[in-house]
């Protein structure tokens, strides 16, 4: 079995949505519902890069099959922000080392940037402790450390009438775009992410001040 090698994956490559499939399959496995980036999503952020913001792809590939993917996300000109970091394997070859290597190259990736810190995060199953996943485990062996908790709490849609929630209201309509946000929701859309930005709890993690108006939304390319 030949060793793995870590290519770069550019928007143009052949392998993008190859990559894209890896890194959902791996974060959504054994989760349940589960929200992840839409492809159309991938394609378009790839495509138009964020300004101030570089995202960094690549591929562990053996032989001509893709076998893990990785995703840096870092700030330019500001090494004092995080490394984001998503690192997938597939689960048929998962337990190779894989991860590992890919967990190297980020680190290297980001001391050659100057960066301190990556970020990541990990979903554990109902009432588990994180040392009880692989997930959690492999974070651990890595050197990561817990800087934040979150419940997230989902309701499979659509709903059934059934239970202890709500019924949606008839007045209210679900809307979605791929890309720029429209510009009718623009103000409102702003106003929600920067409210979400400063009630979001961070625990021990980093994160930039940033405000978040129409005009830098729009310099983003993406809602």
């Amino acid at each position: 079995m030949s060793e793995p090698r870590i290519v770069a994956v550019d928007p143009s490559s052949p392998i993008l949505r190859q990559w894209h499939e890896v890194l959902r399959a791996a974060y959504t496995q054994g989760q349940g519902p589960m929200w992840w980036i839409s492809l159309a999503h991938q394609l378009y952020s790839a495509e138009h890069p964020h300004p101030r913001r570089t995202r960094s792809r690549y591929a562990a590939l053996d032989g001509p099959r893709l076998v893990g993917a990785l995703e840096l996300v870092s700030a330019v000109g500001d090494p004092a922000e995080p490394v984001q970091v998503e690192l997938a394997v597939a689960p048929e070859a998962q337990g190779r080392g894989i991860g590992r290597d890919l967990a190297s190259y980020a680190l290297q990736f980001a001391k050659e940037r100057g960066h301190s810190t990556l970020q990541t995060e990990v979903h554990v199953p109902g009432a588990q402790a994180l040392e009880a996943t692989r997930s959690g485990r492999f974070l651990r062996d890595q050197g990561f450390q817990v800087g934040n908790v979150e419940d997230r709490l989902l309701l499979d849609l659509p709903w059934d009438g059934h239970g202890e929630v709500d019924p949606p209201s008839a007045e209210v309509r679900v809307q979605s775009w791929v890309g720029a946000c429209p510009q009718r929701y623009e103000l409102e859309w702003a106003a929600l992410k920067q409210q979400m930005q400063e009630d979001h709890p961070v625990g021990d993690l980093t994160r930039s001040d940033t405000r978040i108006d129409v005009e830098r939304m729009r310099g983003t390319r993406a809602g």
